[in-house]
């Protein structure tokens, strides 16, 4: 069986939208730390990846989350 990984795509989805972690957090009302944790360790909570996904004007969760399959 293989190990399936669901990565989320924030630095992918700001560098699109031409944004800063900063200003993100600004928009969502979250901490600039729980983003940069999100990025980092790819800790996700649900409600925080809707929150963003909303303020980004995303409406395809595939374009904020993106599944690996290690061999």
């Amino acid at each position: 069986m293989r190990n399936t990984k669901i990565k989320f795509t924030l630095e992918k989805m700001l560098t699109e939208r031409n944004m800063t972690q900063k200003e993100l957090a600004l928009k969502t009302g979250l901490r600039e730390s729980t983003l940069s944790d999100m990025k980092r360790r790819n800790a996700l909570n649900l409600s925080h990846v809707a929150t963003i996904c909303e303020a980004l004007g995303v409406t395809d969760i595939s374009e904020a989350l993106e599944l690996t399959y290690d061999k």
